[in-house]
């Protein structure tokens, strides 16, 4: 395990003072802090004086892996809401055409056309999938062998409630980045007036990228939390053996770790794992308790893996990113997505006993 500070339910509920009264209706968070120095003085202590106590370990609930990986999901087969370019296929063309399969070590495979040469403008096709059951209030374990990459590519592993109209419910961003940006952007994308409070950045690891999580402000740029570390995205990623999202909801907030291969915690690695988040170094990301949150407990949400082209972010950056020519010429040649793959070792939900 590695070496680092442990974060437990019961302190940080103490350390936020999580009386409805102290937070603010949208902040992830009191924003009392940010106003007053006295506050934001008392809270520091706090935090410095956080401590491990007894926590309640969890239990596997459900597991997506091997042949049955599939069985758990649809496919989304609608145009793409980010306007990639993209034909987003169903199960059935999916598993003919060799986009998903699981290979010969037992891993699941989710990729995009890598054969067929385009025309100028003509999508390429690839694969959106979504869990057919949805999750609130759960520890969610995804052990990834390897992601995709590479100019005009906009790959996302994350969560959205679908009981109710986008952003309503809320949009977890878990794994998400495009062209060869080098990071990883854990994002939170929330009806209006949810912030995320920065006083409370020494409670995660990350850098935070934006404060305002209103889907509807900043063009959709949500409350982002950038990952330090290069082997989170991409190459670096992959040639370093993947790695372990471990994504938990619960009263707490909304907390992401992301584990490099040799840093996977023993509880998670163990068979039979009862994994005890509370025992684990800081999390990369954390969004504090608040009504906000509540939408991605109370609601529940589906788990989904989308691989798209250009688009919104990849498209409007990709000159800016360092990549060459244009996007949708970049897309007609199929050699440019050899590594435009998900390779999933497993899935696993798990929920307090």
């Amino acid at each position: 395990m590695p070496a680092g500070p442990a974060f437990t339910t019961t302190t940080l509920l103490a350390v936020l003072g999580l009386a409805t009264a102290a937070i603010g209706a949208g902040s992830f968070g009191s924003a009392a802090h940010a106003r007053n120095p006295t506050s934001r003085a008392v809270h520091a202590r706090r935090i410095e004086r956080y401590q491990t106590r007894a926590s309640v370990p969890f239990t596997l609930a459900e597991t997506y892996q091997g042949n049955n990986f599939f069985d758990g999901f649809t496919f989304y087969s609608d145009a793409d809401p980010t306007h990639g370019l993209v034909d987003y296929v169903p199960a059935d063309e999916a598993f003919a055409s060799n986009l998903t399969f699981i290979n010969g070590q037992g891993q699941a495979v989710m990729r995009v056309d890598k054969t067929t040469y385009l025309q100028p403008g003509q999508p390429r096709k690839s694969v959106r999938l979504h869990s057919k059951n949805r999750y609130g209030n759960s520890l969610i374990v995804l052990d990834l062998a390897a992601m995709p990459h590479g100019c005009s590519v906009w790959p996302a592993y994350w969560m959205m409630s679908g009981a109710q109209q986008w952003p309503n419910g809320g949009e977890i961003d878990i794994l998400e980045g495009v062209n060869e940006i080098g990071a990883n952007h854990m994002t939170l994308h929330t009806r209006p007036g949810c912030t995320l409070d920065r006083s409370f950045s020494k409670l995660f690891t990350g850098s935070v990228a934006a404060d305002n999580c209103d889907a509807s402000a900043n063009n959709n740029a949500g409350c982002g939390v950038v990952d330090p570390d290069a082997k989170s995205w991409g190459h670096e990623m992959n040639i370093n053996g993947g790695s372990v999202f471990a994504t938990l909801t619960d009263d707490s907030g909304v907390r992401i770790w992301r584990f490099n291969r040799n840093e996977v915690p023993q509880d998670l690695l163990d068979e039979g794992a009862t994994p005890d988040p509370e025992s684990w170094p800081l999390p990369k990301a954390f969004w504090a308790a608040s009504t906000c949150t509540r939408d991605f407990i109370d609601q529940e949400q589906m788990l989904i893996f989308d691989i798209t082209l250009c688009g919104d972010w990849a498209g409007a950056t990709f000159n800016s990113d360092g990549c060459s020519g244009s996007c949708a010429d970049m897309v007609m040649d199929p050699k440019n997505y050899i590594w435009a793959r998900f390779i999933v070792n497993s899935l696993r939900v798990f929920k307090h006993a």
